[in-house]
């Protein structure tokens, strides 16, 4: 009961801010071509197709249904998208959570697959500031820190922890010696679920991140060569800006827009069906 009551506030604020949000949705239902809307479907299709195998690859051998995947997936996308200031991921985790009746699980997973999404953001950015000469935000520079440094805390932790362990195992035992061995524990649990996660997947997770946002980049140059007639290196620069929050992009208020529209409709199609289901078996 609490889980539901969760889930209507949550799917309610969502749907609040969503009606509230300046998008294009005029530009997406009148002044677009057909033509136009429907590479954006398709482009929003491939993407959420790839980023949803991304985290069920990040998932997998949780003995997660598919179909209920599928539908806590397209709930919970839309208001990771609409929310501010990312806080949609906490939603994400408290689902997947429940899903996993493991919420340090969640958190590591949903955590991860964010951190894959930016760093491979970054990657691209970078690569067309190189190539284009355009200007790295001040927030891109504050990104690239806060991944290295997380690169080097995941890198030297075994080394810490093997340190801090021998030591306070040695020592003489205190109530501090001995609430820093129960902490020092706990972060090891954190970090072995981290490292069972990315394990022989780290490479496919960041590989199928670059090809969503090079599927994305690809169908931005292709409408703007087509149909926009703007500056490519422009665009896409500002369109990635935006995802990362520090610019604003009719493009990406247009692909927002569509995701949210898509995903909801195959989230409210899958509870039809299930719906159905229900009152077949009890007739």
């Amino acid at each position: 009961m609490f889980y539901i009551s969760v889930n209507i506030i949550i799917l309610s604020v969502a749907f609040y801010v969503f009606c509230s949000k300046d998008l294009p949705i005029h530009n997406v239902l009148c002044e677009y071509p057909l033509s136009v809307v429907s590479v954006f479907i398709l482009s929003v299709a491939a993407v959420h197709f790839i980023k949803a195998l991304r985290l069920y690859i990040a998932l997998y051998g949780n003995g997660i249904n598919t179909n209920d995947y599928i539908k806590t997936y397209c709930k919970v996308t839309p208001v990771n998208i609409i929310l501010p200031f990312k806080s949609g991921e906490l939603y994400r985790i408290y689902c997947w959570g429940y899903l996993l009746n493991d919420y340090l699980k969640s958190t590591i997973v949903v955590l991860l697959d964010r951190f894959m999404d930016t760093i491979a953001l970054i990657t691209l950015l970078l690569i067309l500031c190189a190539f284009y000469g355009t200007k790295v935000t001040a927030l891109t520079y504050f990104l690239i820190l806060f991944l290295l440094v997380l690169f080097l805390t995941y890198y030297i932790f075994p080394n810490f922890y093997k340190f801090w362990n021998a030591y306070f195992l040695d020592a003489k035992a205190t109530k501090n010696k001995l609430w820093g061995l129960k902490h020092l524990e706990k972060i090891n649990m954190v970090y072995l679920e981290i490292n069972n996660i990315i394990n022989g997947r780290a490479v496919i997770l960041y590989s199928l991140s670059i090809l969503a946002w090079t599927i994305e980049i690809f169908n931005l140059f292709m409408l703007n060569k087509l149909f926009f007639h703007k500056l490519p290196n422009v665009t896409i620069t500002k369109y990635l800006n935006a995802a990362i929050g520090n610019a604003l992009s009719v493009e990406f208020s247009s692909f927002v827009f569509i995701s949210v529209i898509i995903l909801s409709l195959i989230y409210l199609l899958l509870q039809i069906i299930n719906i159905f289901k229900k009152r077949v078996l009890i007739k």
